[in-house]
């Protein structure tokens, strides 16, 4: 439900996040839980950006698509993502970064927000500091085992911070940091499916393959999909098909390729879709293994679901980040890290075998390691501070 700038009018919160969809799907999940506690949707605002995931200003940028489709409240600022490097780009997104703080500007000036909860991502950075130096009070929400560039800049000004690995309480000086772990949606718990687009697709898939006797494997680029393991699907179709039965879920922008690539000759234990929403709770309960990369989102998901895993970080994250959440599930037992470079079809097939063969982890130790309440947690703080605050 995108909002105009003249449209906006006062409301006490301001969520922002945007640039992935680990930090849109979380502030989403937080979102529902507010709104399940007598929250009204006129009482908040999402504040994303406005380029897509090629960095353009044409298409929507997955927030608004995201935030879209649950019909929130949503207005866009002229995003620039923070670079650590300095080239023609880096002065592009630092001009745009600028235009950003004048839009959140604008866009608080309007609203009024006494709480400003950021889930992270470069677009949170601007409507963070706007947000502070016109009076209001700025909360942020940390996933990764590190801290991303965003976060270390808005946790300078944050009265509070929220973590999901204990691990990131190091990075952050202030006293009122709060292990609550990750939100996640609510469907992967309870499998209340709203939207159902694939999912008799996916259950006759699974009442075909049941008996083949091979392992039903998860390939998941992100909400925006990975050309990696697109191609790798491309490039050992034969192989995968004869030893597991897949699911891959390609990203909007690639999903065309990847059909075009394989000429039609999709074998029948090969399901290709371009993104999932709820059907993911169903994939997650049918798959014996997921193959990801290693953001926090998917981490936490899977360490809370109890589900085994292949990973495969991105190498060129701030500070490694990748390896380190997956690291977390590694060391558990719960996952196997291979390096993106080494992602041949018989390392990824050793590995799949390999988790397969691990022992399972004790429940006590995964509620521990990944408390399953964030959301209810983070949004009784925001409850109590805007009833405090009238």
């Amino acid at each position: 439900m995108k909002i105009k700038y003249r449209d906006l009018s006062e409301t006490p919160l301001i969520i922002t996040a945007g640039g992935s969809g680990g930090h849109i799907y979380v502030s989403v999940s937080v979102i529902h839980m507010l709104l399940r506690t007598n929250y009204k949707k006129k009482d908040l605002l999402f504040v994303g950006g406005d380029l897509s995931k090629n960095f353009e200003t044409k298409k929507p940028s997955l927030e608004e698509k995201i935030l879209n489709t649950e019909k929130i409240p949503f207005t866009a600022i002229r995003a620039g993502k923070l670079q650590r490097r300095t080239s023609v780009k880096s002065i592009f997104f630092f001009f745009r970064t600028i235009l950003g703080l004048l839009d959140s500007i604008i866009i608080i000036v309007k609203t009024k927000p006494k709480l400003i909860m950021s889930f992270g991502g470069y677009v949170s950075v601007p409507v963070c500091f706007a947000g502070y130096l016109l009076g209001s009070e700025i909360w942020i929400h940390e996933q990764t085992a590190s801290v991303g560039l965003a976060n270390k800049l808005v946790g300078v000004i944050a009265k509070k911070i929220f973590i999901n690995f204990k691990s990131s309480k190091k990075h952050f000086t202030k006293r009122n940091v709060y292990h609550v772990g990750n939100p996640i949606r609510a469907v992967l718990i309870n499998k209340q499916y709203k939207n159902k687009k694939y999912l008799n697709d996916l259950i006759q898939f699974n009442k075909e393959t049941i008996s083949n006797n091979k392992p039903t494997v998860f390939v998941f680029g992100g909400g925006q999909g990975s050309k990696l393991f697109n191609n790798f699907i491309i490039d050992n179709i034969n192989q995968i098909s004869k030893n597991f039965n897949t699911i891959l879920t390609t990203g909007h922008s690639d999903y065309k390729r990847v059909i075009l690539s394989l000429k039609g000759k999709v074998p029948t234990n090969l399901k290709i879709y371009p993104f999932l929403h709820d059907e993911l709770a169903y994939v997650y309960d049918i798959c014996d293994v997921v193959i990801s990369r290693s953001g926090a989102g998917i981490v936490t998901e899977l360490g809370i679901l109890n589900q085994k895993s292949v990973l495969i970080p991105i190498k060129w994250v701030t500070n490694n980040e990748q390896y380190q959440n997956a690291k977390i599930l590694s060391d558990l037992g719960l996952a196997i890290i291979v390096d993106e470079d080494a992602m041949t079809f018989p390392v990824i097939k050793d590995s799949v075998n390999m988790i397969l063969g691990k022992d399972t982890v004790p429940l006590n130790l995964l509620k521990e390691r990944f408390p399953q309440n964030a959301a209810q947690r983070i949004s009784q703080h925001i409850t109590n501070y805007l009833l405090t605050t009238k």
